[in-house]
């Protein structure tokens, strides 16, 4: 049995091509002449494709990623975080990390906040994910999401950036205070720029 379309097809005077919905009955241009390409148009506007589901459309999104790098179907955050971690330094500067910096980062890796994402796909995740992981966590932590998002962005390890500029979640660390902030507080600082009576 077919499905009633939610949307009719309308020739204007003028040879263009509308799509009306049936329940709002509002008409939208589809800027066309052709009745099967305005067919095709409504038809990816409201979703009609007869038994096609969202399943059906990954599938198909994945085919085309995987013609342009097959890498993109395959790559996860895991794979991310090796090469981040274990890989030369950053800035296309080359050469070997400080012994110390490997360590730091593995323990970052390390931090329960990213189980979620360790096996996932990149072209699965959403910016929701990150939010996730960096809920209540350190500026360290912050940081090196972004390093992750980075990497991946860099050495094209994705189709395109996850998470935006200004998405990222701010650090609620305190700001550190410098020497001279301290010796501006310190009594004796203030006695001896106060004036004297």
């Amino acid at each position: 049995m077919k499905t009633p379309k939610p949307y009719k097809l309308k020739k204007r005077k003028n040879g263009i091509y509308y799509v009306i919905d049936k329940i709002t009955k509002k008409a939208k241009s589809l800027k066309t002449t052709d009745k099967e390409e305005a067919d095709e148009l409504a038809k990816a506007e409201y979703n009609a494709f007869d038994g096609l589901n969202a399943s059906h459309h990954m599938r198909m999104a994945e085919a085309h990623l995987a013609h342009c790098n097959p890498a993109w179907n395959t790559n996860t955050w895991e794979m991310v975080a090796d090469g981040a971690i274990n890989g030369p330094r950053r800035g296309g500067l080359g050469g070997e990390k400080k012994p110390s910096s490997v360590p730091t980062l593995q323990t970052l890796w390390n931090n329960k906040c990213w189980d979620h994402m360790r096996n996932k796909r990149l072209i699965d995740t959403l910016p929701s994910d990150f939010l996730r992981a960096l809920n209540n966590t350190g500026a360290g932590n912050l940081k090196f999401g972004r390093q992750l998002h980075s990497y991946a962005v860099g050495h094209k390890m994705m189709p395109a950036a996850i998470m935006g500029i200004d998405m990222w979640p701010t650090s609620s660390a305190r700001p550190v205070e410098t020497s001279r902030m301290c010796w501006m507080k310190s009594p004796r600082t203030i006695n001896w720029l106060s004036p004297k009576a």
